[in-house]
Protein backbone atom coordinates (compact mmCIF):
# COMPACT_ATOMS: atom_id res chain seq x y z
CA UNK A 1 0.00 0.00 0.00
CA UNK A 2 3.09 2.74 0.15
CA UNK A 3 3.35 1.91 -3.61
CA UNK A 4 -0.17 4.34 -4.22
CA UNK A 5 0.45 3.65 -8.30
CA UNK A 6 -0.16 0.77 -7.66
CA UNK A 7 -3.53 0.87 -6.53
CA UNK A 8 -5.66 0.43 -9.90
CA UNK A 9 -4.09 -2.56 -10.11
CA UNK A 10 -5.02 -3.49 -6.47
CA UNK A 11 -8.49 -2.51 -7.05
CA UNK A 12 -9.17 -4.46 -10.09
CA UNK A 13 -7.75 -7.97 -8.92
CA UNK A 14 -9.49 -7.00 -5.59
CA UNK A 15 -12.70 -7.04 -7.55
CA UNK A 16 -12.21 -10.79 -9.05
CA UNK A 17 -13.01 -12.15 -5.68
CA UNK A 18 -16.38 -13.24 -4.65
CA UNK A 19 -15.35 -12.70 -1.34
CA UNK A 20 -12.22 -11.09 0.83
CA UNK A 21 -12.10 -12.15 4.21
CA UNK A 22 -10.12 -9.62 7.06
CA UNK A 23 -8.47 -10.54 10.07
CA UNK A 24 -9.65 -8.46 12.39
CA UNK A 25 -12.22 -5.58 12.02
CA UNK A 26 -9.32 -3.21 11.77
CA UNK A 27 -7.98 -4.57 8.81
CA UNK A 28 -11.37 -4.50 7.40
CA UNK A 29 -11.75 -0.83 7.67
CA UNK A 30 -8.43 -0.21 6.60
CA UNK A 31 -8.78 -2.20 3.37
CA UNK A 32 -12.22 -0.89 2.79
CA UNK A 33 -10.82 3.15 3.54
CA UNK A 34 -8.04 2.26 0.77
CA UNK A 35 -9.49 0.38 -1.38
CA UNK A 36 -13.25 1.73 -1.18
CA UNK A 37 -16.75 0.32 -0.16
CA UNK A 38 -18.29 -1.68 -3.03
CA UNK A 39 -15.89 -4.43 -2.27
CA UNK A 40 -17.74 -7.80 -0.21
CA UNK A 41 -15.57 -8.06 2.95
CA UNK A 42 -15.92 -10.31 5.63
CA UNK A 43 -14.68 -10.69 8.87
CA UNK A 44 -13.02 -14.04 10.32
CA UNK A 45 -10.50 -13.90 13.04
CA UNK A 46 -7.70 -16.01 13.13
CA UNK A 47 -8.11 -19.40 16.03
CA UNK A 48 -6.11 -20.76 18.17
CA UNK A 49 -6.53 -24.47 19.48
CA UNK A 50 -7.65 -23.76 22.94
CA UNK A 51 -7.73 -27.58 24.16
CA UNK A 52 -3.97 -28.05 22.82
CA UNK A 53 -2.91 -25.04 24.83
CA UNK A 54 -4.70 -25.81 27.51
CA UNK A 55 -3.54 -29.15 27.61
CA UNK A 56 -0.32 -27.68 26.90
CA UNK A 57 3.08 -28.60 29.62
CA UNK A 58 4.65 -26.03 31.58
CA UNK A 59 7.98 -25.63 31.18
CA UNK A 60 10.02 -25.94 34.19
CA UNK A 61 11.95 -22.59 35.98
CA UNK A 62 14.82 -24.93 36.29
CA UNK A 63 14.96 -25.29 32.46
CA UNK A 64 15.25 -21.62 31.99
CA UNK A 65 17.76 -21.04 34.81
CA UNK A 66 15.00 -18.76 36.95
CA UNK A 67 14.20 -19.08 40.46
CA UNK A 68 11.00 -20.35 41.28
CA UNK A 69 10.00 -17.04 42.89
CA UNK A 70 10.79 -15.13 40.28
CA UNK A 71 7.33 -13.39 38.41
CA UNK A 72 8.34 -13.71 34.83
CA UNK A 73 6.80 -11.36 31.49
CA UNK A 74 6.50 -12.98 28.45
CA UNK A 75 6.41 -11.09 24.97
CA UNK A 76 6.39 -13.40 21.96
CA UNK A 77 7.23 -11.82 18.42
CA UNK A 78 9.45 -10.73 15.83
CA UNK A 79 12.39 -8.13 16.64
CA UNK A 80 11.00 -5.72 14.28
CA UNK A 81 10.22 -1.89 14.81
CA UNK A 82 6.13 -3.13 15.04
CA UNK A 83 6.42 -4.95 17.75
CA UNK A 84 8.31 -2.55 20.05
CA UNK A 85 10.19 -4.67 22.55
CA UNK A 86 11.76 -1.29 23.76
CA UNK A 87 9.04 -0.49 25.96
CA UNK A 88 8.85 -3.91 27.88
CA UNK A 89 12.55 -3.09 28.38
CA UNK A 90 11.66 -0.03 29.60
CA UNK A 91 9.27 -0.73 32.14
CA UNK A 92 11.54 -3.52 33.23
CA UNK A 93 13.81 -0.87 34.64
CA UNK A 94 10.81 0.39 36.64
CA UNK A 95 9.97 -2.77 38.30
CA UNK A 96 11.73 -4.96 41.31
CA UNK A 97 14.58 -7.36 40.60
CA UNK A 98 12.28 -10.20 41.14
CA UNK A 99 11.00 -9.37 37.55
CA UNK A 100 12.12 -10.75 34.54
CA UNK A 101 11.31 -10.39 30.64
CA UNK A 102 11.69 -13.52 29.00
CA UNK A 103 11.76 -12.51 24.82
CA UNK A 104 10.53 -15.26 22.45
CA UNK A 105 11.60 -14.79 18.76
CA UNK A 106 14.11 -13.30 16.45
CA UNK A 107 14.50 -10.22 14.14
CA UNK A 108 16.95 -7.52 12.65
CA UNK A 109 16.15 -5.69 16.24
CA UNK A 110 17.39 -8.03 18.21
CA UNK A 111 20.89 -6.93 18.79
CA UNK A 112 19.95 -3.35 19.43
CA UNK A 113 17.35 -4.43 22.09
CA UNK A 114 20.19 -6.76 23.54
CA UNK A 115 22.39 -3.74 23.50
CA UNK A 116 19.57 -1.42 25.20
CA UNK A 117 19.50 -4.34 28.11
CA UNK A 118 22.62 -4.05 28.89
CA UNK A 119 22.57 0.04 29.04
CA UNK A 120 20.04 -0.69 31.74
CA UNK A 121 21.87 -2.94 33.74
CA UNK A 122 19.04 -5.49 32.98
CA UNK A 123 20.69 -8.54 31.07
CA UNK A 124 20.38 -10.65 33.73
CA UNK A 125 16.91 -10.09 34.23
CA UNK A 126 15.74 -10.59 30.65
CA UNK A 127 15.96 -13.85 28.89
CA UNK A 128 16.23 -13.64 24.68
CA UNK A 129 15.06 -17.14 23.68
CA UNK A 130 15.29 -16.66 19.89
CA UNK A 131 12.62 -19.08 17.99
CA UNK A 132 11.29 -21.55 20.15
CA UNK A 133 9.38 -24.94 19.78
CA UNK A 134 8.20 -24.65 22.95
CA UNK A 135 6.34 -20.93 22.91
CA UNK A 136 3.40 -22.18 24.63
CA UNK A 137 4.72 -23.98 26.89
CA UNK A 138 6.72 -20.50 28.25
CA UNK A 139 3.38 -18.68 27.94
CA UNK A 140 2.30 -21.49 30.37
CA UNK A 141 5.25 -20.90 32.89
CA UNK A 142 4.74 -16.98 32.91
CA UNK A 143 2.85 -14.60 35.37
CA UNK A 144 1.71 -12.10 32.11
CA UNK A 145 1.42 -11.92 28.61
CA UNK A 146 2.55 -8.08 26.87
CA UNK A 147 1.90 -7.04 24.10
CA UNK A 148 3.50 -3.62 23.47
CA UNK A 149 2.98 -3.48 19.54
CA UNK A 150 2.78 0.08 17.32
CA UNK A 151 -0.27 -1.79 15.50
CA UNK A 152 -1.58 -5.53 14.86
CA UNK A 153 -3.70 -6.87 12.16
CA UNK A 154 -5.10 -9.16 15.04
CA UNK A 155 -2.57 -10.27 18.09
CA UNK A 156 -2.56 -14.01 17.84
CA UNK A 157 -0.05 -13.70 20.39
CA UNK A 158 -2.50 -12.18 23.06
CA UNK A 159 -4.66 -14.96 22.31
CA UNK A 160 -2.46 -17.48 22.76
CA UNK A 161 -1.78 -16.13 25.93
CA UNK A 162 -5.33 -15.94 27.33
CA UNK A 163 -5.54 -19.56 26.42
CA UNK A 164 -2.91 -20.10 28.58
CA UNK A 165 -4.91 -18.48 31.50
CA UNK A 166 -2.40 -15.34 31.81
CA UNK A 167 -3.76 -11.72 31.96
CA UNK A 168 -2.44 -10.23 29.04
CA UNK A 169 -1.44 -6.39 29.14
CA UNK A 170 -1.45 -5.20 25.53
CA UNK A 171 -0.85 -1.38 24.07
CA UNK A 172 -4.11 0.23 23.14
CA UNK A 173 -4.20 -0.04 19.03
CA UNK A 174 -6.05 -1.45 16.14
CA UNK A 175 -6.08 -5.22 16.29
CA UNK A 176 -5.19 -5.61 19.83
CA UNK A 177 -7.81 -3.53 21.22
CA UNK A 178 -10.18 -5.89 19.65
CA UNK A 179 -8.67 -8.54 21.36
CA UNK A 180 -7.72 -7.86 24.86
CA UNK A 181 -10.83 -4.95 25.71
CA UNK A 182 -12.63 -5.51 28.31
CA UNK A 183 -10.79 -8.93 29.06
CA UNK A 184 -6.92 -7.86 29.56
CA UNK A 185 -5.78 -4.56 29.91
CA UNK A 186 -5.02 -1.97 27.61
CA UNK A 187 -2.10 0.90 28.15
CA UNK A 188 -1.28 3.70 26.07
CA UNK A 189 1.41 2.45 23.31
CA UNK A 190 4.86 3.85 24.37
CA UNK A 191 4.12 4.78 27.48
CA UNK A 192 6.34 2.41 29.99
CA UNK A 193 5.78 4.28 33.08
CA UNK A 194 1.98 3.44 33.07
CA UNK A 195 3.19 -0.33 31.51
CA UNK A 196 5.01 -0.55 34.50
CA UNK A 197 2.35 0.55 37.21
CA UNK A 198 0.08 -1.88 35.51
CA UNK A 199 2.26 -4.78 36.16
CA UNK A 200 2.77 -3.76 39.79
CA UNK A 201 -0.87 -3.32 40.87
CA UNK A 202 -1.56 -6.98 38.79
CA UNK A 203 1.22 -8.81 40.68
CA UNK A 204 0.69 -7.08 43.88
CA UNK A 205 -3.22 -8.02 44.21
CA UNK A 206 -4.34 -11.80 43.66
CA UNK A 207 -7.88 -11.40 43.43
CA UNK A 208 -8.11 -8.75 40.81
CA UNK A 209 -4.85 -10.87 38.96
CA UNK A 210 -7.23 -13.83 39.09
CA UNK A 211 -10.13 -12.00 38.14
CA UNK A 212 -8.34 -10.86 35.07
CA UNK A 213 -7.01 -14.18 34.34
CA UNK A 214 -10.13 -15.82 34.21
CA UNK A 215 -11.86 -12.94 31.85
CA UNK A 216 -8.90 -13.83 29.97
CA UNK A 217 -9.69 -17.55 29.40
CA UNK A 218 -13.28 -16.65 28.57
CA UNK A 219 -12.35 -14.57 25.80
CA UNK A 220 -9.75 -16.85 24.15
CA UNK A 221 -12.98 -19.70 23.86
CA UNK A 222 -14.22 -16.85 21.40
CA UNK A 223 -10.86 -16.96 19.00
CA UNK A 224 -11.35 -21.12 19.12
CA UNK A 225 -9.94 -22.53 15.89
CA UNK A 226 -13.24 -24.34 15.58
CA UNK A 227 -15.47 -21.05 15.62
CA UNK A 228 -12.64 -19.59 12.44
CA UNK A 229 -13.25 -23.17 10.57
CA UNK A 230 -17.05 -23.08 10.55
CA UNK A 231 -16.90 -19.14 9.29
CA UNK A 232 -14.69 -20.43 6.74
CA UNK A 233 -17.16 -22.82 5.63
CA UNK A 234 -20.72 -20.88 5.64
CA UNK A 235 -18.27 -18.56 3.10
CA UNK A 236 -17.44 -21.49 1.04
CA UNK A 237 -20.67 -22.84 1.03
CA UNK A 238 -22.41 -19.07 0.02
CA UNK A 239 -19.56 -19.20 -2.84
CA UNK A 240 -20.89 -23.02 -3.91
CA UNK A 241 -24.43 -21.57 -4.06
CA UNK A 242 -23.57 -18.49 -6.45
Amino acid sequence: QSFKILKPIERFIYSKYDAIVAISEGVSLFFKSYLGNKYQFFVINNGVNVKNIRQCEIIGREQLNLSSQAKLIVQIGRFYPQKDQKTLIKALALLPDDFYVLFVGDGPLLDEYQKLAQYYNLSKRILFLSVREDAISILKASDIVVMSSHFEGFGLAAVEGMAAGKPVIASDVDGLREVVKDAGILFSPGDYQQLAQIIKQLTSDRTEYNRIAHLCINRAKAYDISAMVMSYEHIYKDIYKL
